[in-house]
């Protein structure tokens, strides 16, 4: 007798739609069939022929808060993680903020993955971003240690990055980097976010000696031409080293181009945008509260984005979610601190937007939010699809059902959200981490610190 049996569901499997169930034992998948070849359990649930997934995995996050006021860390978690368990995301990928003045990150890092396993509700991995020479130093011994995942903010210089704890970086720096994830190898690998910031510093003095404000301005203050900058650059630096390289929040047409040089030219590509580039643009009413960077665009640029994740051109989806106090959003277009994300709209905005307006089909949905960014931060088959011997993560998803997500549904601690009011068709109605029930009907069932950190 097994511990779980789901039946009378559509199962999403990497081979294609099952209709049948899942078995579970002891927190991994044991079997995936038909109804009348599933074992007897201690509990079975009936998913009354609604679609069966596999957990969501958002592959970007920034839990670890920024600014006066902020979130502490354990908290943080805490909080976000009931928030992605109500809409479906079992595992999320976090970039503690490790400030620039520390030189060495190994000890600091094991810290937050011991706090965090006393608080999160899901599983939980962590990608770290790198300062300094002792930094890259420390890759190999990180790799060992669980920690895979390398960031390299080049979008951010001089006194931005300053106000942000961060330290500008080079391309000297990135390609020095490149050249030892390269000699660690899989699962090793290095995300970049790609913006070239001085055309962005010269056009925020301009704009701001103009009196221009608005989100619209912000778009023009960062031009899309700067992501395709360093898409092109980083590519090419990964392209002529043989490393794997991972970009960012995608949300220009540039972007979209260089991909498809570097991949003709054979580079080891994992690409990323996030729900608000297709949810939200420049003109939404929200103004610093839906500050990002890169900036939102326009809705021609949405659609090229849609086109991109059916094609494979883009091949994961990620929320971007960042723990910045509202206070911090409140201080105008120039000065509020950048980040509109929220783990609760990954599963919401890719099944109504997508999936519900035949842009992808559910199969789709389940590789760009599942399998693909498992596959990417090195935690497949343990992570993103319904197999047997894979960690029984599992969301029952009623497609026809309609609600509003914001602050109240999402369960989240932020004080904002420039989602308030999306109306959202599909609904996660039963999500399961390893095998147990942690969310049911838009509330949490169990409310155990069950996280594990995935090494």
């Amino acid at each position: 007798m097994v511990d779980l049996v789901i039946k009378n569901g559509m199962v999403v499997t990497p081979s294609g739609m099952v209709r049948g169930g899942i078995a579970a034992a002891n927190g991994r998948i044991v079997q995936v069939g038909a109804d009348d070849l599933l074992p007897k359990a201690e509990r079975t649930i009936d998913a009354q022929e609604n679609y069966v997934l596999p957990g969501i995995v958002d592959p970007h996050t920034h839990l670890h808060s920024l600014g006066d006021n902020s979130l502490p860390f354990p908290e943080a978690i805490r909080s976000e993680s009931l928030s992605a368990a109500v809409t479906g995301v079992t595992t999320v990928v976090s970039t503690p903020h490790v400030p620039g003045k520390i030189s060495e990150q190994h000890a600091t890092l094991r810290q937050l993955r011991e706090a965090a396993e006393k608080t999160s509700l899901i599983d939980f991995k962590f990608n770290t971003i790198i300062f300094f020479d002792s930094h890259i130093e420390e890759i190999p011994a990180l790799v060992k240690d669980g920690f895979n995942i390398f960031k390299f903010l080049m979008g951010y210089s001089g006194d931005e990055a300053a106000a942000m704890g961060l330290v500008g970086l080079h391309w000297g720096f990135f390609y020095r980097a490149a050249e030892v994830i390269a000699k660690v190898g899989p699962p090793a690998i290095q995300l970049v976010h790609c913006e070239e910031p001085e055309i962005g510093h010269m056009l925020i003095e301009r704009f701001r000696a103009e009196g221009r404000s608005g989100l619209e301005a912000w778009d023009e203050a960062r031009p899309a031409v700067t992501e395709g900058i360093h898409a092109f650059t980083a590519g090419l630096i990964a392209y002529h080293i043989g490393s794997p390289l991972y970009i960012v929040h995608i949300a220009s047409e540039e972007s979209l181009e260089a991909v498809s040089y570097l991949r003709h030219k054979g580079v080891n590509l994992w690409t990323e945008t996030c729900t608000h580039y297709l949810a939200l643009s420049k003109h939404s009413p929200f103004g610093p509260l839906a500050k990002c960077s890169p900036p939102l665009r326009d809705e021609r640029m949405q659609s090229l984005l849609w086109s991109a994740i059916a094609d494979d051109t883009i091949g994961i989806i990620g929320s971007d979610q960042c723990m910045i106090p509202r206070a911090s959003k409140e201080k105008g277009i120039w000065d509020a601190q950048p980040g509109t994300g929220l783990i609760a709209s990954v599963f919401p905005v890719m099944m109504t937007d997508g999936v519900s307006k035949g842009r992808i089909g559910i199969e789709r949905l389940a590789k760009v939010c599942c399998e693909n960014p498992a596959r990417a931060m090195g935690m497949y088959p343990r992570k993103g699809v319904l197999t047997p011997g894979s960690d029984a993560d599992i969301i029952i998803v009623d497609p026809a059902q309609e609600w509003t997500l914001g602050l109240e549904s999402a369960k989240t601690a932020l004080e904002y959200t420039a989602y308030e009011g999306y109306r959202a068709k599909g609904r996660v109605v039963k999500t399961f981490v390893r095998g147990t029930l942690v969310a049911e009907d838009g509330e949490i069932v169990c409310k155990a610190p069950l996280g594990r950190f995935v090494a």
